[in-house]
């Protein structure tokens, strides 16, 4: 059939087959493929799914030249070391995609016309320094996306030396829109440090947990891509991870930068998100929205410890800008553990460290995730606003929405504690989600004075 049809371009798109519990492409599948890459030099789209047994046979058949290639994706269903062949050629190669395959040593298959270039699930085995590449990242003038994976923070032993060597002249990428990285902190910022993305939109990080690390290079890598300063930041931990979001201003309000930092355990969760937030305190500064949200069972039984209060203000004091401020229940519950014996409570403390605040929204809740009441609610505001505490008790802890009007001398005298606070203060405005009924029910309480 091949012999009589007339040169017309190829695309394989085989993935592996499951057959008696493996994966592995049929045996006619795999003469039909062993068949079309004899025929290199019409081949214009490779993806291709295979066991490590089977890619070898196919790697003998990709010695040849492939110059009529535009797209490759090739992907290991395990972690077997497995590296493209030395001698394999794509010069007009757009997209690259490996998975679980390592690429030669020095990199010699990138080409300039590459468009997209994604490295997924790098093994130890095919690791790479950044210096590495980088050299070959300066000759693609086209490059629109690229996605660096590593599969395991533990690399080879001179892993970290390779990290600390002496700077290289920073490479242009103008044509990079999208930048992916799943690894180790050091290696990052040794990467963005050299590297420079006028034209990036869209940043995405995800980071193994370590008991430490910095990073420079990152907040100044950020502070030179205009696109992705904007003033709506979120925090959201959940039971695997913290993950730190810079959000679009208008629609459809997408993520432009996000940092993922893996852990479990809660303290772990928001140490990592303190050390993150204040190592990228020149981008977060400008932020005036605040999200701080998180999965209902981060806090599951046995697997959180204290956070001190020093924790919570690295976390918050970098979003120094903020005018508004989300915070779920879940998180009001641990911030106010943490300020249980301190002098202030959480509502002093956060317009402390958030001077330009003027909306808060706090998701109430009656009882904490783990089923136990906090016996310190009466004693302390719930709230940015100074209410009576009989007030706070005729909340609806489902919620309610309130908004406090200029007050007055009569007003302010129901309660003893904010004659010393400035009358500013009781303008602000602090929501809580709920019925027009309770609203009603709490303004009437208020009036009255009960």
């Amino acid at each position: 059939m091949l012999t009589h049809f007339p040169p017309l371009p190829f695309v394989i798109d085989c993935k592996a087959e499951t057959r008696i519990g493996r994966k592995t492409p049929s045996a006619m599948n795999e003469l039909r493929l062993l068949l079309a890459l004899k025929h290199h030099d019409r081949i214009q789209h490779i993806a291709l799914q295979a066991s490590p047994r089977d890619w070898r046979p196919l790697f003998v058949h990709m010695n040849e030249p492939f110059r009529r290639t535009e797209h490759l994706s090739l992907t290991s269903t395990t972690m077997v070391k497995l590296t493209l062949p030395e001698s394999f050629m794509a010069p007009n190669l757009r997209h690259l995609t490996l998975t679980g395959i390592g690429l030669p040593k020095g990199l010699p298959l990138l080409a300039s016309t590459l468009v997209t270039l994604k490295l997924c699930r790098i093994q130890s085995s095919s690791y790479f320094s950044p210096e590495d590449l980088v050299t070959r990242l300066q000759r693609m003038p086209h490059l629109k996306e690229l996605s660096i994976d590593f599969s395991t923070p533990i690399f080879r032993p001179n892993t970290e030396g390779e990290l600390i060597q002496t700077p290289i002249p920073v490479v242009s990428l103008p044509a990079l829109k999208q930048l992916e990285f799943h690894g180790r902190a050091a290696y990052l910022d040794r990467l963005v440090s050299m590297i420079h993305g006028p034209a990036l939109g869209r940043l995405t990080i995800t980071l193994f947990n370590q008991a430490s690390f910095t990073l420079p290079h990152l907040s100044q890598f950020l502070k030179t891509a205009e696109e992705l300063r904007h003033p709506i930041s979120s925090i959201f931990f959940d039971r695997e991870a913290v993950s730190i979001a810079i959000r679009h201003h208008e629609p459809p309000f997408e993520d432009v930068f996000n940092l993922r930092v893996r852990c479990r355990r809660l303290n772990e969760l928001i140490n990592s998100a303190a050390k993150v937030c204040g190592t990228l305190l020149p981008v977060l500064s400008i932020v005036e929205e605040l999200t701080l949200d998180s999965d209902e069972n981060v806090c599951r039984s046995g697997q959180r410890d204290a956070v001190a209060s020093a924790v919570w203000r690295d976390l918050i004091l970098p979003f120094k800008h903020a005018r508004k401020l989300s915070i779920s229940h879940v998180l009001w519950w641990e911030l106010s553990i943490a300020l249980l014996h301190d002098d202030e409570g959480p509502p002093s403390f956060l317009c402390r460290l958030l001077p330009k605040l003027q909306t808060a929204e706090i998701e109430p809740e009656i009882q904490h995730p783990n089923g136990t009441s906090p016996q310190f609610i009466n004693a302390r505001p719930l709230g940015l606003v100074v209410l009576p505490t009989s007030a706070l008790e005729a909340i609806d802890r489902s919620g309610s929405i309130i908004s406090l009007p200029d007050s007055d001398e009569n007003s302010a005298s129901h309660v003893s504690s904010v004659r010393s606070w400035p009358r500013s203060w009781l303008r602000r405005t602090i929501r809580f989600v709920n019925s027009v009924r309770n609203l009603k029910r709490l303004l009437l309480r208020f009036r009255s004075g009960s």
